[in-house]
């Protein structure tokens, strides 16, 4: 089929290209010779079917007539009647005789073949051919809808007939009819069926046919050679015009055919009459376009508004587009769409409108103006300025937000230089950093100083690149603009909130690491005047006795105007600032100098700022701090909380130093209490156990003295005086009459004096002041060989402190009367001593010991009691 397909398009393509009038006819006369033997033939097809059928149906009806006709004439020879009984089919032997001589009357003159009567058991009872009376006919499918009811009339073959092979030699056409049989109780009993010979009829039929054939055939053929010779005429005409039409295609073609636009021409249908090269565009050849419609370049959902367009055209001559210009969309052959621009004229060639259509593809500047209208709407939603400059400098296009932070608007700034949006100075910094980007790509990230219309500047982030054509040659410089003042000024604020922080961390770490008030009210005063830029600044303090702002410090004064400045509570713009509780601000002192009438020279100093602050610390006023200025000050919220955050620390440094001056003399006074207290115990214990008059206070000052050879603190130090001086402080628990007993104590009481260390731990270790002292009360009766009580510690198990104290309460108290026995000599304490060395007593103590001149120390007589 591909290969008939391609001959049969090669064929009409040779026509095409090579037609001419003399060829055009005898391709006409050829088609219409062939054209009229097909309809002869279709029309003759048709009349001999139309003719055929008619006979049929009339020979079929023919034959129903005739059977109804025999059997209601000759009904009585096919039934058997038995009287109060159905009539019964039946044809007896001695009646067929008789029903043959009956029935020849109808056979011959109405062309009636054969009779045959059947019993709905499907017996043949009668049939005028005797052979087969009594034959069954039971798989005729006519006979059963015949004893069905039906009465059934159809052509019949006679090849397909049983019982006709005579009939078949003599190449008849039979219709075959059956109607069934009902007797005098209308029950079907049985079937009539005849055959009729129509080959008669379809002869008449052919001789009508072929007569009618052929007056049409000279009616055509008349009327083809009157129009032949009328075509011939005109084919002479039409050589003459077609060789001045070949003329005028030619010149035509030859501008049309080299057209980047595609020009097309349809008829007055819409049909392409004519279309360029140029169609490749919608991916069609000229050849598949031709007399196809022009629909077939446009999508589907345009169709009917296109040839509602071009039937107004016909009807009135008139369309709104005829004449100009529009966007429209085309459809390629693969089924895309694309747009095109269309200009339709229109003109008339026998009154019959044409058109002419050029149609160019616009796709590439769709997606140019789509890429410009995207980037418009972009760049106007943008919250930063968009510019488009070209390599002059001047300004091709510009955004809302680029015009409004210039407070300029479009016109104004479009094609005018960039130059006008700078300063003079910042402009030549711009032109340098383009002169970089159009040699070194894109600038990032650079702050420049813009200009508005007004004159004033603003700060502003500039990102540009450079624009390229498609060989790279640099055509514009494209850059966005964020005005940046609100940055700046956060991160100015940023700033010098670090810097108010810092400060602030600075004067807290004064605070913290001095607690000299002088000291950190200096720092405070530095701080002060550099960060809030003041030119002088001075702190009042409250005296809690006098009640009145006393001068503490001053900074950066002239004169000493307000050195000595003493103000009662409400007096003056400090005193009103305490009293008030609030910052008093003054911005013109020369209109309100009374508030500093204490000092003659304070009007030298040209102050014109003034502030006066409260410092509370625990809702106590404890100061003010003055701020002066000899030019006005921009106090700004920021300004202002600085000034706040000094305020409190400088109230929080002045109760801080307050307070541990408190605490340093309260402190101081409770020490000295508790060594008062001490020593008054260790006097009343001196009284009860009737020492000798300073017993504890004497070993107190010699036990501290050995304790400094061995280098201790002095923190220790005032730990071991507190605990030589209550050494005895467990004999508290010693019953009277052990511990004044003027003879030995037997082995009970003896025990019962041993438990005094005991009694000292228990007495002083519930006080959490006295613990350190403890180990001189609970351990000097310990001996350095283990052998002493009250926990038997050896050597340097034993502390220090209660090593050196058991030395010198032997050396104490062998040197004084006793009531039991005098005072040794010194010499017989010495060797006593001495012996003991590395038995009782720890002999690197003895040696410290003995390292000291006894008989010349200034604590008293200790040779004598």
């Amino acid at each position: 089929m591909k290969t008939k397909g391609n001959k049969r398009n090669r064929l009409f393509n040779k026509i095409q290209t090579n037609k001419t009038p003399d060829m055009l006819l005898g391709l006409f006369t050829s088609f219409s010779l062939i054209a009229v033997f097909i309809i002869l033939l279709f029309v003759g097809i048709g009349m001999y079917k139309i003719y055929y059928s008619y006979s049929i149906n009339h020979s079929e009806n023919m034959a129903i007539n005739i059977t109804k006709l025999i059997f209601e004439r000759e009904k009585e020879l096919f039934f058997y009647s038995v009287p109060g009984k159905p009539d019964v089919l039946s044809v007896e032997p001695e009646d067929i005789a008789e029903l043959d001589r009956r029935l020849h009357y109808y056979l011959n003159p109405l062309d009636i073949v054969k009779v045959k009567v059947i019993s709905n058991t499907g017996r043949i009872v009668y049939s005028t051919d005797h052979s087969i009376i009594g034959v069954m006919d039971s798989d005729n499918k006519n006979l059963q809808r015949a004893l069905s009811g039906d009465i059934i009339s159809e052509l019949e073959g006679k090849e397909k007939v049983w019982d006709l092979e005579e009939e078949q030699r003599l190449n008849i056409d039979l219709v075959e009819t059956y109607l069934p049989l009902k007797n005098n109780n209308n029950e079907i009993v049985g079937a009539i069926e005849i055959y009729v010979d129509i080959t008669n009829a379809k002869g008449n039929i052919q001789d009508i046919l072929i007569s009618t054939l052929a007056f049409i055939a000279f009616i055509i053929f008349s009327a083809f050679g009157i129009l032949y010779l009328l075509m011939r005429n005109g084919t002479k005409q039409l050589v003459k015009q077609e060789e001045a039409l070949q003329s005028s295609e030619e010149k035509f073609r030859s501008v049309t055919d080299h057209a980047s636009d595609v020009i097309i021409c349809c008829d007055s249908s819409g049909n392409i009459s004519y279309i360029n090269s140029a169609c490749i565009i919608f991916g069609y050849s000229p050849d598949e376009l031709l007399g196809n419609p022009a629909t077939t370049l446009m999508p589907e959902r345009f169709h009917q508004s296109h040839t509602n367009a071009m039937q107004r055209v016909t009807q009135t001559g008139k369309t709104t587009i005829i004449g100009k210009t529009v966007e429209f969309t085309g459809r390629k052959k693969d089924g895309t769409e694309f747009p095109i621009d269309t200009s339709l004229s229109t003109w008339k060639i026998n009154n019959k409108p044409y058109f002419t259509a050029i149609v160019r593809d616009i796709t590439e500047r769709k997606q140019k103006e789509e890429e410009v209208r995207k980037f418009k709407t972009i760049s106007d939603k943008a919250g930063y300025g968009v510019s488009i400059i070209n390599l002059q400098g001047n300004i091709e296009y510009v955004n809302d937000a680029f015009a409004s932070m210039h407070n300029h608007s479009h016109d104004s700034l479009i094609k005018n230089n960039i130059s006008a949006l700078y300063e003079e100075k910042e402009y030549s910094r711009v032109n340098n950093l383009l002169q970089h980007l159009n040699n070194n790509g894109p600038l990032i990230n650079e702050e420049v100083w813009h200009k508005r219309k007004d004159g004033t500047t603003f700060p502003a982030l500039v990102n540009a690149s450079i624009i390229s054509n498609q060989d790279g040659t640099p055509i514009n410089i494209a850059s966005t603009t964020l005005d940046i003042t609100d940055r700046k000024e956060a991160e100015e604020t940023t700033n010098k909130r670090l810097q108010y922080l810092k400060a602030l961390r600075s004067i807290d770490k004064a605070i913290t690491a001095s607690l000299d008030l002088n000291v950190t009210l200096e720092i405070l005063l530095d701080k002060v005047t550099s960060e809030l830029h003041v030119d002088a600044a001075t702190i009042l303090l409250h005296n809690q006795h006098t009640h009145l702002l006393e001068y503490a410090i001053s900074k950066d004064f002239r004169s000493d105007a307000l050195k000595y400045t003493k103000l009662k509570l409400g007096e003056s713009n400090a005193g009103r600032a305490a009293i008030e509780r609030k910052i008093i601000t003054i911005n013109n002192l020369n209109e309100d100098i009374n508030g500093f009438s204490r000092s003659a020279d304070f009007a030298t100093e040209r102050f014109v700022c003034y502030f006066a602050v409260p410092l509370i610390a625990k809702g106590q006023v404890k100061g003010v701090l003055e701020l002066f200025s000899r030019t006005q000050l921009n106090a700004d919220p920021e300004w202002m909380d600085f000034l706040d955050g000094i305020a409190s620390q400088a109230a929080i440094a002045i109760d801080n130093a307050s307070l541990f001056s408190d605490l340093e003399r309260s402190n101081t006074e409770l020490v000295l209490a508790y060594d008062a207290t001490i020593e008054g115990w260790s006097r009343a214990l001196d009284m009860r156990d009737k020492e000798t008059e300073g017993h504890c206070q004497r070993v107190t000052d010699m036990t501290l003295q050995v304790a400094q050879k061995f280098n201790v603190k002095d923190q220790e130090l005032v730990h071991i005086r507190r605990g030589a001086l209550l050494h005895d402080i467990g004999k508290m628990g010693i019953p009277d009459k052990i511990l004044h007993k003027p003879g030995k104590l037997d082995e009970e009481e003896w025990a019962i004096m041993k438990r005094h260390p005991e009694y000292a731990y228990n007495f002083l270790d519930s006080a959490d002041y006295l613990k350190p002292a403890l180990d001189i009360p609970y351990c000097h009766h310990e001996k350095w060989d283990g052998n002493g009580y009250p926990r038997g510690l050896k050597g340097t198990e034993i502390p220090l402190s209660a090593r050196i104290f058991s030395i010198v309460d032997v050396w104490d108290a062998l040197s004084s009367d006793r009531p039991y026995r005098p005072a040794w000599p010194q010499a017989k304490v010495t060797d006593y001593i001495k012996s003991l060395s590395g038995i009782q007593f720890d002999p690197q103590v003895v040696d410290a010991f003995f390292s000291i001149d006894w008989m010349s120390d200034v604590s008293g007589n200790l040779g004598t009691a």
